[in-house]
């Protein structure tokens, strides 16, 4: 492996993901700009924008569920409910999962899932003081509503780009017959291969890199029915 390549993009990841190109100020080199806060400006001004107009509407969203079904509010479960040996692992994770998103790769797809289960196990609960009758009723309503609302939000998108959009874009899918162009067959021990492409592999053949830094001392074990790939 060629360790200053892997240093490298890793840097260049870590800045990309903490807004580098939202970056004013030019003193700053990538791994300078991803330490001390640096990057908080930058990002601010884009991905945290990004995270709060996703996750706001959906916290707004379960407040007033909440408000229209819970009958009342009781501390002593809510302290209870964290005694359990489950939930606190859960919490641990989720609370670390969030530290490290934010920390390192502060991007909403790296890192909603962490989000999600945080907000899961903060907000699951107040499900202990709902009102049983209520929470049917609503979530019918709010069941069909969401029915209503995705369906016109897809067909209004497919109506709006149908002229100029493809379901699937054209350069995802290889043809067949391309195979030989775009993809380089690489055999290693074992029987096993692999590929190696100019570009994106996207949906062809696999495994396959674009990676040519460490092909050359790669191989092949097979454990336990799997192929395992290591460097010598």
């Amino acid at each position: 492996v060629n360790i200053n390549t892997v240093e490298k993009v890793q840097i260049e990841g870590e800045a990309w993901a903490k807004a580098w190109p939202q970056n004013q100020d030019t003193n700053l080199n990538m791994e300078d700009f991803s330490k001390n806060f640096n990057w908080i400006e930058a990002w601010s001004s884009n991905h945290l924008l990004f995270i709060l107009n996703i996750i706001i509407p959906y916290l707004i969203f379960v407040l007033i569920f909440m408000t229209l079904s819970i009958q009342k509010i009781s501390f002593r479960k809510f302290f209870d409910y964290f005694k359990n040996e489950k939930i606190q692992i859960l919490t641990f994770i989720s609370i670390l999962g969030v530290l490290s998103f934010f920390m390192k790769f502060p991007i909403y797809r790296y890192g909603y899932s962490y989000l999600i289960l945080l907000f899961f196990i903060l907000f699951s609960v107040i499900f202990n003081n709902f009102n049983l009758k209520k929470l049917i009723k609503y979530s019918k309503v709010i069941f069909v509503l969401c029915i209503v609302i995705f369906s016109s939000k897809q067909i209004l998108r497919i109506y709006n780009y149908n002229e100029i959009r493809n379901y699937i874009p054209n350069h995802i899918f290889i043809k067949k017959e391309k195979y030989e162009n775009k993809y380089k067959k690489i055999n290693l021990n074992n029987n096993f291969k692999y590929y190696l492409s100019k570009d994106e592999c996207f949906y062809g053949l696999a495994p396959c890199t674009n990676s040519i830094y460490w092909q050359k001392n790669l191989s092949s074990k097979n454990k336990w029915g799997y192929n395992i790939l290591f460097t010598n």
